[in-house]
């Protein structure tokens, strides 16, 4: 059989584990960097996944070749998903989950490898109607957010 493309042992990344709080809650999150170990600070990507998914589910390929451009990826769980805190479990509310994008996002910009000054920014990788809210609501730092869409995500 064939490897993937995307195994572990071929990742030209950095991945961290951190975390953040929404709300009082700990969510699970995932820094992952260029392999090139530059100091430099960089445009950022916060991967903000489907309904039922967590941070470990299908991102791989999308992380992977942003890092391999320069990006800076974050992936996280929703509280009460994944590895991250919270109950109930597995529960779905939109608005919670727009908060924890919101908490996602402040915790991606105030990391000391993005420099929020940049005008490159901060882009956000989701299905349209959360990018979107997630970029309209948090405040603006200079031509900063840069909504993104993957439809098949």
């Amino acid at each position: 059989m064939e490897k993937l493309r995307h195994s572990p042992e071929n990742l030209t990344c950095h991945s961290e584990r951190t975390g953040f709080y929404s709300e009082g809650v700990w969510c699970a999150a995932t820094l992952h960097r260029p392999a090139d170990n530059s100091q430099q600070a960089r445009p950022a990507i916060l991967m903000v996944h489907g309904w039922g998914g967590i941070q470990n589910a299908l991102t791989v390929p999308f992380y992977e070749e942003f890092t391999r451009v320069g990006y800076v990826v974050m992936t996280f769980d929703y509280r009460g998903w994944g590895e991250s805190a919270g109950l109930p479990r597995q529960t779905i509310s939109v608005r919670q989950r727009m908060r924890d994008a919101d908490a996602a996002l402040a915790f991606l910009k105030s990391h000391p490898s993005i420099d929020p000054r940049q005008n490159r920014g901060l882009g956000v990788f989701a299905r349209r109607w959360k990018c979107g809210r997630a970029c309209r609501r948090s405040p603006r730092t200079g031509r900063g957010h840069r909504p993104g869409s993957h439809a098949g995500w």
